[in-house]
C-alpha cells in the first residue's frame, strides 16, 4: 500500500507538471499537446473506463449503505413493516439514482458541491479510526456484544504455508483494489488550472503548492486505505466483505454514524466523478465537430448514469469490481 501510495501520488503531480507545461485543462489536451492529437482519444477513453468503473462502484455502495440503513429503522418502528420491500437494495439504488443522482448529475456547475470534500474527508478519518476501534476492543471476538449479530461471522485467518498462498490470482484482485483506490488522475490538470487561475504567482510556484496539497492528500488516503485493511482483516479475518461496514452489527450505532458519513460523502461525491466520464465522453463523440449543445449533453447525462447505475443492481461483490 505504501509503494503503490508513493507511486500514485508521484504520477498525480506528473500529470500537474504536464498541465503546467501545456496549459491544458484536461487529460486529453494535455496528451494531444504533448503527443500528438492523432491520439488523444486513447487516454480519454482510459480516464472515462476509469470513471465509469468508479461512478458504478459509487451505486453499489449507495445501494448497500442506503438500504442498510433504511431497513434498521424499519426494524426499530414495527407498524413501518409494510415497507420493507421497498426498502431492498435494488428499490432503494432505482430511487436514489432517479430522483437524487439524475439531478445532481444533470447540472452543469458542481462549485456548491465543494463543502462536500470536507464532509468526505471527515467521513473517510472517521472509519478509520472507528475500524481501529472495534479492532482493538474486542466487540466483535467471540464472546463480544456484537460477535452474533454481526451478518458476516469473523472467521480467523490462515497462515501462509507455500507461496501459492500468496502468489496466485487473488493477489491481482488485492492490487487492482489498491490501485484503484488512487486512480484519479484524469482530475490532475483541471484541479491544477483552477489552483493557478485563483492564485497570483508563477506557474512553478503553483506547482510547489500543489505538489504539496498532493503529498497532505496522498498521506491520508494512504492513512486510510491501511488503516482499514488491516483493522478489517484483525477483526473479520477471511470472512470480511468487500464493503467493510457492511459487516458490523445493525445494532451497533458507531458503524450507524459510519455508515451515514460515508452515504453522504460518496451521494455527493458521485457527481464530481461523473463530471470526468461526461466531459471525457463528450469529447470522444464531438471529436472532429461542433461540440455537444446543453440538449444532447443532458441526454448523454441521462444515458451515462443509467449505463453506470445498472450494472450495481446486479453486481453485488465491490471488491472483485475493482
Amino acid at each position: 500500500i505504501i509503494s503503490m501510495t508513493l507511486l500514485s501520488g508521484y504520477t498525480f503531480q506528473m500529470v500537474a507538471e504536464s498541465s503546467a507545461d501545456t496549459g491544458a485543462a484536461d487529460f486529453g489536451n494535455t496528451w494531444a499537446a504533448s503527443v500528438g492529437d492523432s491520439s488523444a482519444w486513447l487516454p480519454r477513453l482510459a480516464v472515462g473506463i476509469m470513471s465509469f468503473t468508479t461512478c458504478t462502484v459509487y451505486a453499489m455502495i449507495l445501494a448497500d449503505l442506503s438500504s442498510s440503513i433504511l431497513q434498521t429503522c424499519l426494524a426499530s418502528v414495527p407498524m413501518l413493516g409494510a415497507l420493507k420491500p421497498f426498502c431492498a437494495r435494488t428499490p432503494t439504488l432505482i430511487g436514489l439514482t432517479c430522483f437524487v443522482l439524475l439531478p445532481l448529475c444533470l447540472a452543469e456547475d458542481f462549485s456548491s458541491l465543494a463543502f462536500t470534500s470536507t464532509l468526505g474527508l471527515a467521513a473517510c478519518a472517521y472509519l478509520a479510526l472507528f475500524s481501529i476501534w472495534r479492532a482493538l476492543d474486542g466487540s466483535y471476538l467471540p464472546g463480544g456484544k456484537f460477535f452474533k449479530l454481526a451478518p458476516y461471522q469473523p472467521s480467523p485467518l490462515m497462515g501462509a504455508s507455500k507461496l501459492d498462498d500468496i502468489v496466485n490470482p487473488r493477489a491481482l484482485i488485492f492490487l487492482s483494489n489498491i490501485s484503484t483506490a488512487y486512480m484519479n488522475h484524469g482530475m490532475a490538470p483541471a484541479t491544477f488550472q483552477e489552483l493557478i487561475r485563483g492564485s497570483s504567482g508563477t506557474s512553478s510556484q503553483g506547482l510547489r503548492r500543489y505538489a504539496m496539497a498532493v503529498a497532505g492528500a496522498f498521506a491520508v488516503a494512504g492513512f486510510v486505505c491501511t488503516a482499514l485493511m488491516v483493522a478489517g482483516l484483525y477483526t473479520f479475518g477471511g470472512n470480511v466483505n468487500g464493503l467493510l461496514l457492511s459487516n458490523y452489527a445493525g445494532t451497533d450505532l458507531a458503524a450507524a454514524l459510519g455508515k451515514i458519513g460515508v452515504l453522504l460523502s460518496v451521494l455527493f461525491g458521485f457527481p464530481l466523478n461523473f463530471l470526468l466520464l461526461r466531459n471525457e465522453a463528450a469529447a470522444i463523440l464531438s471529436r472532429g465537430r461542433d461540440p455537444l449543445d446543453a440538449n444532447q449533453r443532458r441526454w448523454l447525462s441521462t444515458g451515462l448514469l443509467m449505463a453506470t447505475s445498472a450494472p450495481a443492481i446486479v453486481l453485488k461483490d465491490i471488491g472483485l469490481v475493482q
